[in-house]
């Protein structure tokens, strides 16, 4: 137990996510996107100083259950296979990787940690710059853009608490470039995290936690708030080029930058990463951007074009007299909430601030209390009476209608709210999410 939450402290703070798309078994010389020169975006000034040097690798060690009562002492280390995305600093998107127990002679003790199925397995690593050894420093400067590399990196110690597995980070201990071919540690991914090894091209986060990515290939995938993954069929040669021209009108490459640190701010940001990696706040994007929030938006509801919502009930009896008195309706409770919420954002000159939440602007942040009763509205579409036992599909038109109810409701979580709906009060109502696959994780109860 304590082994995989040291896994996911470091590795999953990533963009992670992927789309369906068939791989070949192992990586070959240096990923390619022949239209990514459309988006004008420069190459990144090589400065291999701005990396964090580390002159020793010191592993910290914990204490790690083998077999039945018998312990030793064991360090993580983690062998990857990674698509190069810049050099000053070095960042790298993982592409597969294998996580290792190792002891203090560096013999593997507990081999493929966790069967490739941790959530850090791939990604991109945006929350911290990635310290070196020193002997990897002399490697940097041989390495370019989309170049892929194997290597491994180790959990190392803290100086000032140097017992601590929580204050360690990891260190590229090792790092080579693949120059013919690198076998995958998982020819057949265990997680869709990392089913496309194409490369992620653009990441774009939505406002309440979305994720939309775009894979070198045209493969596009959409992660909910909620977790659910839904992929569609990539984007053809023509409609990619399409896009990254868009990119190219925006003058993307002349955004301000921000630092790694915006990452942990909530808004809306877009990675884009066709000649380097650059991260670009978008809640207050200039004019010209429009039109690629625009795009973003369009493959965000193509990803979703096969998902369906499902309004469950549960238990339902007759209303109390005087039981309904003190409910509102759900759109009205939801504004009223508003008054009482903000949110952190990122000004354009760098500085951080809050504003005030409108939830009639972004109504993918509304959330009813599961604690408390509310009216159905009368102009919903949808009424409780009519929802059958094994749940009700809601068109995509309705949803748009009442975007500020059903968002309430999706955010309430798998147990529900309470309504009054005429002269009955419905428990446990509930909006469902399907997965591409046909399943939901707020089946009947």
């Amino acid at each position: 137990m304590f082994s995989r939450f040291i896994i996911g402290l470091p590795l999953t703070a990533v963009f992670a996510f992927a789309t369906v798309s068939a791989q070949s078994p192992a990586t070959i010389g240096a990923i390619r996107c022949e239209s990514c020169a459309l988006t004008g975006q420069k190459l990144e000034p090589s400065d291999p100083a701005k990396n964090d040097v580390v002159p020793r690798v010191e592993p910290v060690f914990f204490s790690e259950a083998l077999t039945g009562s018998a312990r030793t002492e064991a360090t993580l280390r983690v062998l990857f296979i990674a698509r190069v995305l810049g050099t000053s600093p070095l960042r790298l998107e993982l592409l597969d990787s294998r996580a290792q127990h190792v002891d203090r002679k560096m013999a593997v003790v507990m081999d493929d940690v966790d069967g490739g199925k941790d959530p850090g397995t791939c990604g991109v690593d945006v929350w911290r710059t990635m310290a070196v050894a020193a002997d990897v420093k002399s490697l940097l400067a041989t390495l370019r853009f989309n170049d892929l590399v194997t290597g491994a990196s180790i959990l190392q110690r803290d100086p000032q608490k140097p017992d601590s597995p929580l204050n360690a980070r990891f260190v590229v201990s090792e790092l080579r470039k693949v120059t013919g071919r690198a076998t995958w540690f998982h020819p057949v991914p265990a997680t869709p995290n990392c089913e496309n090894r194409s490369g992620r091209l653009i990441v774009y986060n939505g406002l309440a936690g979305d994720l939309l990515t775009v894979y070198n290939d045209g493969g596009i995938q959409y992660s909910t708030q909620h977790g659910q993954v839904f992929a569609r069929e990539g984007l053809s040669v023509g409609e990619l080029r399409e896009l990254l021209a868009a990119f190219g009108e925006a003058s993307i490459d002349t955004a301000p930058a921000f630092p790694d640190a915006a990452i942990g701010m909530s808004g809306s940001r877009l990675l884009l990463a066709a000649a380097r990696y650059q991260l670009v706040l978008t809640d207050l994007p200039p004019p010209a951007f429009a039109p690629v929030i625009e795009r973003m938006n369009l493959l965000k509801a193509r990803a979703m074009s096969s998902a369906r919502l499902i309004l469950r009930t549960g238990a339902a009896r007759a209303v109390q007299p005087g039981e309904a008195a003190d409910a509102q309706d759900a759109a009205t409770a939801l504004r009223a909430s508003q008054a009482r919420t903000v949110r952190g954002v990122m000004r354009p000159d760098g500085t951080q601030g809050v504003e005030p939440m409108d939830l009639d602007k972004t109504p993918e942040f509304a959330a009813l209390g599961p604690g408390g009763k509310y009216l159905w509205p009368r102009d919903v579409g949808v009424r409780l009476a009519d929802v059958p036992a094994d749940g009700l599909i809601v068109s995509w038109s309705e949803v748009e209608q009442h975007k500020l109810v059903y968002y309430g409701l999706l955010n309430a979580g798998f147990n529900g709210v309470t309504f009054f709906d005429g002269e009955r009060l419905y428990e446990n109502v509930r909006l469902c999410q399907m997965d591409g696959n046909g399943t939901d994780r707020c089946a009947p109860k």
